[in-house]
């Protein structure tokens, strides 16, 4: 499983969202991979309030997160920083068509991802596929990856992540 946060510029800073988000996804810390959704209006913040988001959700919990961008959002902005630490998902739709299902190896142009060059761990190649008894449009994403490394990526480095406001003690 996994949670994503998508961040927004007037919800508070960088901080406050992350650790409302920790909070929120606290009995999951360790089992769920936790991604921070960057789009819509954060895109204009820049790099540094994703890193911050990032960073402080990763000492509170000691998992580290994903990032989820559109791969133009990639390569607008220096990642460098983010890269270096947080692996990536990243959108890219060839056709809006609702006949796009599941592809082995989904289409993609050959520009890389700004600082992750070609190097990301989910990619998304439609946002609006149809499933039968689904009456929306559904994300469609290939993960390049075993389920021990989804399992991997979900890990926490603590035996007991701290997540501020869980309870009276603050841990989990």
């Amino acid at each position: 499983i996994g949670f994503y946060h998508f961040y927004s510029a007037t919800s508070g800073s960088a901080s406050d969202q992350a650790s409302y988000f920790t909070s929120a996804v606290s009995g999951y810390v360790g089992s769920a991979v936790l991604v921070l959704d960057w789009e819509a209006d954060a895109v204009a913040l820049g790099t540094s309030y994703a890193k911050t988001w990032l960073d402080t959700v990763y000492s509170l919990t000691g998992v580290s997160p994903l990032i989820y961008m559109s791969k133009s959002v990639s390569q607008e902005y220096d990642w460098t920083s983010v890269a270096a630490s947080y692996k990536l998902w990243v959108a890219q739709y060839a056709t809006m068509s609702t006949t796009t299902g599941y592809q082995d190896d989904p289409w993609h142009t050959s520009t890389p991802c700004g600082a992750w060059g070609s190097d990301y761990t989910i990619f998304q190649y439609s946002s609006a596929t149809r499933l039968s008894g689904y009456s929306g449009n559904l994300d469609v994403n290939k993960f390049y990856g075993t389920a021990s490394d989804w399992a991997s990526l979900a890990s926490s480095t603590r035996q007991s992540p701290v997540v501020e406001n869980a309870d009276a003690t603050g841990t989990l």
